[in-house]
């Protein structure tokens, strides 16, 4: 039994419904990740190694934004044309509030879809980046449309499940702009005291000359910089100086 995809079902009292969705890759019937949809964003929650340990936190108490393993910008500017003019709608998909002025987006999931292959899994998902509900925009307006890749492979050699994400971003209708970085980010767990653990992020920083987006142009993220580390236990060995976005087993 190889890699699968599977809807999970939560069980409710009748008459309630739960308010996001989670899709799970399963390795031999067993749960790698689940692909969330939370309330501002989609992430990847929960992050099991082969070994079935948990390695990420889905929303720490001092940083709840930062939701295990996701993608966000803080700084995304919307131009509209206007009479005479052009305004600047200014928005933040990192925080889940008002950040340095500007309002809070979404990231919504519009279909998900994986595909088996070899000794790993491909799934694509389409998104869109919306900002908050306002007059005239009651679904808020559509800023970025996105398609994220997560490849998912097994390494038995290293007991290991790496993960490979890629991120396209276009601009629907008006120009777009990322006036800083946009990040991936990941919030790890230790799994036990003597085993450590991975920490920081990494930077998605969009080509210079491409940016602002024009409308139907589509801007792979690249990666610009990476700053995963092993954190040292107290109570275990020396971490060995691996970076990179290999989930380990226990």
């Amino acid at each position: 039994m190889g890699f699968g995809l599977r809807h999970e079902d939560i069980e409710l009292p009748q008459g309630a419904w739960a308010a996001g969705e989670r899709t799970l890759v399963c390795w031999q019937g067993k749960p790698v990740l689940g692909l969330t949809q939370g309330a501002f964003r989609p992430y990847l929650f929960p992050v099991h190694t082969p070994a079935g340990f948990a390695v990420t936190s889905e929303s720490p108490a001092d940083h709840p934004h930062h939701h295990s393993i996701w993608v966000g910008a803080d700084h995304v500017n919307l131009h509209v044309p206007a009479a005479h003019r052009t305004e600047v709608y200014s928005y933040n998909f990192y925080v889940n509030d008002v950040f340095q002025g500007r309002a809070p987006g979404r990231i919504l999931q519009d279909q998900c879809d994986g595909q088996a292959q070899g000794d790993g899994m491909r799934v694509e998902q389409t998104l869109q980046w919306r900002g908050p509900r306002e007059w005239g925009a009651p679904e808020g307006r559509h800023v970025l449309s996105e398609t994220r890749l997560t490849r998912v492979r097994h390494l038995p050699q290293l007991h290991a499940f790496q993960l490979e994400i890629t991120s396209t971003l276009s601009a629907p209708s008006h120009r777009s702009a990322l006036d800083r970085h946009a990040t991936l980010g990941s919030m790890p767990a230790c799994v036990r005291p003597c085993r450590p653990c991975m920490a920081g992020k990494a930077d998605l920083r969009l080509p210079p000359q491409r940016t602002p987006t024009q409308p139907g142009m589509r801007v792979p993220a690249r990666w610009a910089e990476a700053m995963w580390r092993p954190l040292p236990s107290p109570h275990g060995p020396k971490p060995a100086a691996t970076i990179g976005t290999s989930v380990h087993g226990a």
